[in-house]
Formats: C-alpha cells, structure tokens, sequence
C-alpha cells in the first residue's frame, strides 16, 4: 500500500513539474519582448546661464586738439538716440562750451524755422485753386494728428505736424481774409538771422567715425576684452576655447575717460555671447541650431541666437557655449554680463526610449509588434538626450515610426519580418 502511495506521489509531483514547466515556457515565449507604446510629444526645454555679450565697438573719440579741458563743464547735444542706425561721417552730436551758446544756436534755429514757414506762405499767395471743403478737411486732420501726438508726447515728428497746422491754417486766411505785414515780418527775421549767424558761439560737431548703431552708454568693456588675435578669429567664427572664455567671463570693465569719449558704434550685423551654463544642460543644446534668450529686459522681447559651438571640459561641471545673433534694439545694446534663462526650440515628434534604438543595413530605427509580426521602422531624428529621442512625425510614410506603434525595447532574435506564434 506504500508502494502505491508512494508512486502516485511521484505521478502527482510529476505532473505538477510538467505544467510548471510548460507554463514557465509558455509565460517565457509570449513574454520575451519588452514593449512600449510611442506617442507624440512636445519638447521644450529651458535652463540659466549666465552670458557676455561681444560686438565690434568704436569708441566716438574727439580730437585731441580739440578737446575741452572739461567736459563735465560742458554741454552735449545728441542728434540721434541709443540703437539708432547712423552712417559714416554723420552728425552724431554737438558739444557746446555753455548755456548762452546753446541758446544762440537754439534762437537761430526757431528763426530760420520761421523764415522758411513764411516763404511757403509768400509762394501760396499766387495761387487761385484753394477750396474752402479741402481747406476744412486739411486743418481737421492735421489738428487731429498734432494732438494724438501732444497727448502720447512723442516728439519725433511733432515738427512736422506743427509745420502742416501752420501751413493749413495760413491757407485759410489766404481765402477768408488778408494777410498783411508779410514782407516786412520777413525782413525783420532776416534781419535777426544775420545778427545771430554773426555772433561767436563755441561748439564742436562730431560725427560718426563709421556706419553702423548709436549708443551713448559706455561700460568699460568696449576696450581689452579680446586681444586682436582672438577677436579676428571669433568674428570669423573660429569660436574660443575654455579657457579664453572663462577670462573673458571674469574680466571687469575698464575705466572710460568721458573727457575723450562721448559713446560708441557698434558695427556689423552680428554680435556673439558667451554663455557659462551648467554641463547637464548640454543635452538640450545638442541637434539644435536655435534658441531664445530671456535677458528679463523690460519692453524686450527674447532674442533669437544660433548656437555656434559647445566648449566642454571634463574637469569642470560648467562649460561654455559660442552663440550669435543679429538681434539690435537699444536695451540690447546696453547687454553685456547678466544671468539669463536660455529656451529651446520646441519640437513636436514621437518619443521613443533609447533602449529601443537598433540599425539595419545602415538605418537608424526600431522593431515594433505588429500583432504576430515583428517589423523594423526607421526613425528622423529631431532631438537626442541619454534616455530618449524624438522621431520626426512622417504620418504619410508606412515605413517610418508612427504614432501608436507598439515599440520593442529588448528581446532576443530580432529581425524584419519574423513571426511571433
């Protein structure tokens, strides 16, 4: 009776090793492919720094002969504003040595102003073909437009709407009524124009050395940044190494002698930062030819730069980024050092894990499951990091990736076209 215990023990035990076995094969067999679904994404990445701006700078430097002893004494009238464009040889500014001469100079102006507003009015005086309706409508708009900009105090072009009032306003009286004391106001202004034209007034005219933007605003960085090699070859984007990068990012500026110098043109098209950022950030650079810069400047908005070089040094956590851009406004001009927030691109496509990244006959791509049959796709990569990469969307193209499609992460025995059972 033992024996016979004993024996459908060992069948029993037996059976069980069997189904143990067949149910390990069988759970082996249809599970020896990881999986994954793909999904579009979008990917957009933004990370600190902190940059230095380069740009071709020329000092506005006043003749040494015709310098005042002082010019803190002195009184400087700019002709055109920060970030304007000038070209070679342009008035960029006057120096006068005191208030009285500002003065003259101020008075003969209005006078001249005046003198051609009534010349205008002698040459209208001929003519026949004025109507009253064109006349209203002339003076309703150009009051309109000189109060618009009275109450946005914009000056620009606050003399010229003043001129087309005036002109406006004269040619009515030309129809209404007459104008009388004409020739003689204008003897009398002539009159004064020559008493103040042969007054001694002292001022200095100085002008553009070069084409290019305006900026009166000096920070003591324009001079010894760069040595003559290094900016010839950053300005024929030879891009610096580390260790050229890392001075440059720890120099201090200069003192400016404002006695000689009275602001600068930066010149050419483009100018390039240096941005010091942490080497984690790399990955978000790499395969992108574009970012955006956030200075956090106020009425500013981001500026666009491509990305020239990465600079990486294993001895150190932080490396160094070349970029450059052909963005100008005023407040860009006055940018040189500053913590900024770099953003990239965004990219939409579909993100797939790393580990599922094979090659075939020289193709970079991914199997996937479909339903029994196991199928490579290729992939167009738009962004990489170390866990994943972006595949360009191709929704009209079957033997790329596509949207949905089950991904093999790992799994032995892969090739194109094997049935699963």
């Amino acid at each position: 009776m033992k024996n016979i215990s004993k024996f459908f023990f060992i069948i029993v035990l037996f059976w069980l090793g069997a189904t143990g076995y067949n149910y390990l094969i069988s759970f082996f067999y249809n599970n020896r492919y990881e999986t994954e679904t793909v999904f579009s994404s979008l990917v957009t990445n933004t990370f600190s720094g902190e940059i230095f701006a380069i740009r071709e700078e020329n000092l506005i430097k006043l003749r040494r002969r015709r310098v005042p002893n002082n010019l803190d004494n002195k009184i400087i009238s700019y002709f055109v504003k920060d970030g304007e464009k000038v070209a070679a040889n342009q008035v960029v500014a006057v120096i006068y040595d005191n208030n009285k001469d500002v003065k003259s100079i101020y008075d003969l102006a209005n006078i001249q102003e005046e003198l051609d507003l009534l010349s205008e009015v002698k040459l209208l005086k001929n003519r026949k073909s004025l109507s009253s309706e064109v006349l209203y409508n002339q003076i309703i708009n150009n009051l309109g437009s000189f109060i618009d900009l009275s109450n946005k105090k914009t000056l620009n072009n606050l003399k010229k709407e003043k001129h087309d009032l005036f002109i406006s306003l004269i040619k009515k009286n030309l129809v209404y009524g007459q104008i009388k004391g004409l020739d003689e106001k204008i003897k009398s202004l002539k009159n004064q124009e020559e008493a103040f034209s042969n007054k001694r007034c002292v001022f200095q005219t100085i002008v553009s050395p070069v084409s290019g933007y305006f900026n009166s605003q000096l920070d003591g960085f324009e001079k010894g940044i760069l040595n003559k090699s290094e900016k010839k070859s950053l300005l024929l984007d030879n891009y610096l190494d580390n260790n050229s990068c890392y001075k440059i990012i720890k120099s201090s500026p200069r003192k400016i002698d404002n006695n000689y110098y009275i602001g600068k043109i930066v010149t050419g098209f483009d100018w390039y930062v240096i941005l010091k950022t942490n080497k984690k950030n790399i990955d978000s650079l790499k395969y992108r030819n574009s970012v955006e810069i956030d200075c956090d400047i106020s009425n500013s908005k981001k500026i666009p730069a491509v990305v020239l070089n990465i600079n990486e040094d294993n001895n150190n956590k932080d490396c160094f980024v070349i970029l450059k851009s052909n963005y100008i406004s005023r407040e860009i001009l006055n940018l040189r050092k500053k913590k900024v927030n770099i953003s990239t691109k965004s990219f939409r496509g579909l993100a797939v894990n790393m580990k599922a990244i094979r090659f075939l006959n020289g193709e970079k791509g991914v199997f996937i499951k479909d339903d029994k049959e196991i199928k490579f796709k290729k992939i167009d990569v738009i962004f990489e990091t170390s866990q994943k990469v972006l595949s360009k969307l191709r929704p009209l193209e079957n033997d790329y990736l596509q949207a949905f499609d089950e991904v093999i992460l790992s799994g032995q025995g892969l090739y194109d076209g094997k049935i699963i059972d």
